[in-house]
């Protein structure tokens, strides 16, 4: 009777393998006994060492036997190199600083990027911001359009102001009101942080500007 077949009722247990622990049984029958124990729990410690190894198998795999077989050293990482092998390469201050970079911004600066912070993609007022470590504020494009007024001077505001200046061009087509005068188009007079100035001679139109500034 195996293990497995034992019951958990005492007075069910009648034999221990093909010994006899039955009531009356002969006196040798009971060392015979204790050794049928002995094999079958030694016989059931292997099958359980067996099944920890296969378990542990397939929870990590064999890629437990490549990490374990390595030596750690000072400022590395390991890595795998097969299946059920691995190897350790040097990790440089430089890339434990990024790995350790608490935000977007230290690690762009980490590597000397330029990176977006805001933008808005309107075609009639957007912009994109654009940050880098080396300048004081977001450098920023900002565009749109506007109708622009006859005979006279049109302040365009930007959607949000810039930091410290701002330059902007503008594109327009404007006829002079005049009979046989020359044309004399929308042009930008001058640029603030929050708009620019533009004078027309000409008739009402549309213009299309772009500005760029800190």
């Amino acid at each position: 009777m195996a293990v497995s077949d034992w019951s958990t009722t005492p007075v069910s247990n009648a034999a221990i393998g093909d010994v006899s622990i039955a009531e009356g049984c002969a006196p040798g029958n009971l060392n015979d006994a204790i050794r049928s124990v002995m094999a079958e729990a030694r016989a059931k410690f292997d099958a359980l060492d067996a099944q920890d190894q296969a378990l542990i198998d397939r929870v990590f795999g064999l890629a437990i036997t490549g990490l374990y077989n390595l030596t750690p050293t000072a400022n590395s990482v390991p890595y795998f190199t097969g299946s059920n092998t691995a190897s350790i390469t040097a990790l440089s201050g430089f890339v434990r600083g990024l790995l350790g970079a608490g935000d977007s911004d230290s690690l762009r600066n980490g590597i000397n990027a330029i990176g977006i912070t805001s933008a808005n993609l309107s075609a009639t007022s957007g912009h994109i911001a654009l940050r880098h470590n080396v300048l004081p504020n977001d450098f920023t494009i900002r565009w749109g359009s506007t109708t622009i007024a006859q005979k006279g001077a049109t302040t365009v505001a930007y959607d949000a102001a810039f930091n410290s200046w701002s330059v902007a061009v503008i594109s327009a087509v404007s006829e002079y009101p005049d009979a046989g005068a020359q044309d004399n188009g929308p042009q930008v007079r001058s640029c603030g942080t929050a708009n620019f100035l533009v004078w027309n001679a000409g008739r009402a139109c549309t213009g299309f500007w772009i500005a760029v500034g800190i």
